[in-house]
């Protein structure tokens, strides 16, 4: 309930923030066509890199992100309800469409509406109980167990972001807003260990929170 109200109040938050934009329509603005490259970093904490490819056309822009993780590791679970990821192979792809709503020769602020597909492998490991043949008898022993599973999810989000031309080419671009990410975990227990907020395998409500670092030239150019 508490995860709910607060995502509930980030998502006034980005309202207002957008709300703050100046959408006044300038008549003499020639938009560009660019192609822009940008780099997300903060997925290098989730061990993960993310490269969006953008495609500006006027005031409207498509964006393909591809998404690849790795994770190679020895650990122990912590305590017996835990579960410790050893290997995380994954992949993704995402699509956004960002619209242009206000331009100067420095900034661009628009919203985007998009999604991603991202597939993961995972090699964990996790107590639990293991039958035993004892003579005649079938007893259960609690064990640390290595198993193998994979986790397919996808993920819906409205955003707004900011873009601003730090020098030239460069641009660095914060962004915020919220959505919901839906997981189908194949795993060979019935229940789902990574179905917490921060976990791979979670399903819910999300806020989304972010910045890029590209190089482009997305801004509009006023007109003498």
């Amino acid at each position: 309930m508490q995860r709910l109200f607060l995502i509930f109040v980030l998502s006034l938050s980005v309202s207002f923030v957008y709300s703050q934009f100046d959408f006044i329509e300038r008549p003499v603005q020639q938009p560009r066509n660019e192609f822009n490259v940008f780099l997300v970093p903060h997925y290098i904490l989730y061990n993960g890199l993310r490269i969006d490819f953008e495609r500006v056309k006027a005031s409207k822009a498509w964006v393909f992100a591809p998404q690849f993780y790795y994770l190679k590791r020895s650990s122990h679970p912590l305590s017996y309800s835990d579960v410790a990821l050893n290997t995380v192979l994954g992949t993704g792809i995402g699509f956004y469409r960002k619209f242009v709503k206000s331009s100067t020769a420095n900034f661009l602020g628009y919203w985007a509406l998009g999604g991603s597909i991202n597939y993961f492998g995972l090699g964990y490991k996790q107590y639990t109980w293991v039958a035993r043949q004892f003579y005649d008898q079938t007893v259960y022993d609690y064990e640390l167990v290595s198993s193998r599973g994979s986790l397919l999810r996808f993920e819906f989000s409205a955003t707004i972001g900011i873009e601003t031309k730090l020098w030239n080419f460069l641009i660095f671009e914060p962004y915020l807003g919220s959505g919901y990410r839906y997981t189908i975990p194949f795993l060979p227990d019935t229940t789902n260990p990574f179905d917490t907020y921060f976990s791979l395998g979670y399903t819910g409500p999300i806020f989304v929170l972010g910045f890029k670092f590209g190089i482009g030239k997305s801004f509009i150019k006023n007109q003498l």
